[in-house]
């Protein structure tokens, strides 16, 4: 039996500097002997998959689908009047679960594990087209965007890998 290494769409989008987690923002990633991708800094969980029949492919990222939940690693903020910890990324606002009228603050260099809300994301999605479009990351439920990476970010990463890139390797 042999494991063959195959780049769905024709490239490793991993090797993309500008694909930053849409959770924590850092765009450090590893791979379990090539059985998952996750997040180096924050645990995310990320797949890749083709697109619709066009060159190019899906990388989603899961947050709170099981077998992921719980697993998820934030920034630890600690509450200046009671000393209560807890973790938040960049997008969410950091609140004591004492008492809102106290005052969070980060705790560099340190992580806790994430308890989202209810309407925190569930799952990420860009969609990678060679030749064309990147749609930025996309949340579920609701679709709304965050808005990195760009398409500039996109095109010039294209024209780096244009020798390794190739279009009919997705099918």
């Amino acid at each position: 039996m042999a494991l063959e290494i195959a780049y769905v769409g024709g490239f490793n989008p991993f090797e993309w500097d500008e694909l930053f987690c849409p959770l924590c923002g850092n765009n450090h990633y590893v791979s379990i002997s090539h059985a998952a991708v996750h997040c180096k800094d924050c645990y995310a969980q990320f797949s890749v998959r083709r697109t619709a029949a066009e060159p190019g492919c899906v990388v989603d990222c899961f947050v709170k689908d099981p077998p992921f939940e719980g697993q998820i690693y934030a920034p630890l903020w600690r509450c200046r009047d009671c000393g209560a910890e807890m973790g938040f990324f960049d997008f969410e606002r950091p609140v004591c679960p004492t008492s809102r009228d106290h005052k969070m603050v980060r705790v560099q260099g340190l992580t806790m594990p994430w308890v989202g809300k209810a309407n925190s994301p569930q799952h990420f999605y860009i969609v990678l087209k060679l030749g064309r479009g990147c749609s930025g990351w996309i949340r579920l439920p609701g679709l709304e965007s965050t808005g990195f990476p760009t398409q500039q970010q996109w095109e010039k990463f294209q024209r780096k890998y244009k020798d390794k890139i190739s279009p009919k390797a997705y099918h």
